[in-house]
């Protein structure tokens, strides 16, 4: 049953409603959207509440989107770790070797720095022109290490570092040529660096 207090309530609305159409004669069909007998908010609110709960969803998978736009283009954590390398020109002069006489000019001696102290497990120098024309070019210098070696901040080109030795006995440095266009490539372990150089004729003495 419905209470009575409801009851009066309701009837009193339907009088006022009536009253109010006699006076400015309308009918009641045209009265009923002028008055309302009350507004049902329970569509609205599940609406509401289901945009909440899109948003409260979205919210999180936007946060892992920036997350991996920052670890990607601003951190190097999925970048591979490479060595910088700077190359370095001695300007000692250099005496003629009777072996080889005046068809090879000597150079100047090379030396090359890297950012930080590594323990190389591997060293190549190889002309670029054989990188570009051949799938397999020999080395003219060539150093692997099969233990740890010493951590190196900097080598000099033919000078082995400790703990580093060529992979076969015959593979020694060859000279450089002044002019010529050279390819570094060192690793130390995961992280690999290179860098390319042109040595330079240099001055000789007796």
């Amino acid at each position: 049953m419905r209470p009575l207090v409801y009851f009066f309530w309701e009837r009193n609305w339907i009088e006022l409603r009536c009253a109010f159409c006699v006076h400015w004669g309308l009918s009641a069909r045209r009265t009923v959207g002028m008055f309302p007998r009350r507004s049902n908010n329970r569509r609205s609110t599940q609406i509401t509440e289901a945009r909440m709960q899109n948003r409260s969803t979205a919210l999180p998978l936007i946060a892992i989107f920036l997350a991996i736009v920052y670890v990607s283009f601003f951190t190097d954590w999925f970048r591979k770790k490479t060595i910088q390398i700077f190359v370095q020109h001695r300007p000692i002069p250099q005496k003629v070797d009777a072996k080889r006489g005046l068809e090879e000019a000597p150079v100047f001696p090379i030396s090359f720095a890297f950012d930080g102290k590594y323990e190389l497990t591997m060293i190549k120098v190889t002309k670029s022109a054989d990188l570009k024309s051949e799938q397999f070019p020999t080395p003219v210098w060539h150093l692997i290490a099969t233990t740890n070696s010493r951590p190196m901040k900097a080598i000099v080109y033919g000078v082995a570092p400790p703990g580093m030795h060529p992979p076969g006995e015959d593979a020694l440095p060859q000279p450089l040529v002044a002019g010529a266009d050279y390819t570094l490539v060192i690793q130390a372990g995961a992280r690999t660096g290179t860098t390319t150089f042109v040595p330079i004729k240099a001055t000789l003495t007796r």
